[in-house]
């Protein structure tokens, strides 16, 4: 069975693939780094290792960062709400009028009719990591 992992950047609810992150680290110690251009902007520790990071949060006042594929770089969130099963997310039919940005795979609601819509993302391309795919 497959997961959400389900996370807040400014007041938007967007959601990734498990298997699309190779970890999460809550509460972060984020250290902005000079001399970098966007997208890279700051850095942690993890594991060890200096990790770069992509800096995605408009509140500075919590970091939670998702891990990318192979551990070699992560983006900073505003805050990971949850790893939640597939059976959480269903497809919402009814696309909102705006056109959606190109990291937007998918607009997602919360099942049951819990209201409000979750951005399935192209987390690459959303941090500027990557063309969209």
């Amino acid at each position: 069975m497959g997961q959400w992992v389900t996370f807040l950047v400014g007041q938007r609810v967007m959601t990734v693939r498990d298997d699309e992150v190779d970890g999460i680290v809550r509460d972060a110690e984020v250290a902005p780094l000079s001399g970098l251009r966007a997208p890279i902007t700051a850095g942690m520790q993890h594991e060890g290792q200096r990790l770069p990071l992509v800096d995605l949060r408009e509140h500075e006042a919590r970091a939670d960062v998702l891990v990318m594929p192979g551990g070699e770089v992560g983006v900073v969130v505003d805050g990971v709400f949850a790893v939640v099963d597939d059976e959480a997310l269903e497809l919402d039919e009814t696309l909102p009028d705006e056109p959606m940005p190109v990291y937007v795979q998918a607009v997602l609601r919360r099942s049951g009719g819990a209201a409000g819509r979750v951005f399935y993302v192209d987390l690459p391309a959303l941090s500027g990591l990557a063309p969209p795919s």
